[in-house]
């Protein structure tokens, strides 16, 4: 596993322990729990990732450049808290593929 698919995934650990918080102080929410399973899947469908994958090439250069994956605004971050609310549940796989586009979008609006 390269350094920018080890990002990706720590990125979506640390979404799914913010679910796994939640769920802790509201056991009885149970969309946290299943939230925080979401995230782990992501996790772990990034820890395969080929290096040549949409998303790993449009994060290597943050990842190089910081170490980790950071974003704070744009479409990237609506999609992901939208991700575990979207009504029609996306496969793991197409969900990075999307992350991918809005990482390149994001990044040309800036």
């Amino acid at each position: 596993m390269g350094k920018a698919q080890e990002a990706l995934a720590e990125y979506f650990e640390d979404q799914a322990r913010q679910y796994e918080a939640k769920a802790a102080e509201n056991p009885y929410e149970v969309q946290h729990l299943l939230s925080a399973r979401s995230w782990l899947k992501l996790a772990a469908e990034a820890h395969e990732l080929p290096d040549d994958h949409p998303l790993v090439v449009a994060v290597k250069d943050q990842v190089e450049d910081t170490g980790v994956v950071s974003r704070s605004d744009g479409s990237w971050q609506y999609a992901i808290e939208r991700y575990v609310f979207d009504p029609v549940p996306r496969a793991p796989s197409d969900f990075l593929v999307e992350l991918a586009a809005l990482w390149r979008r994001d990044e040309s609006e800036r």
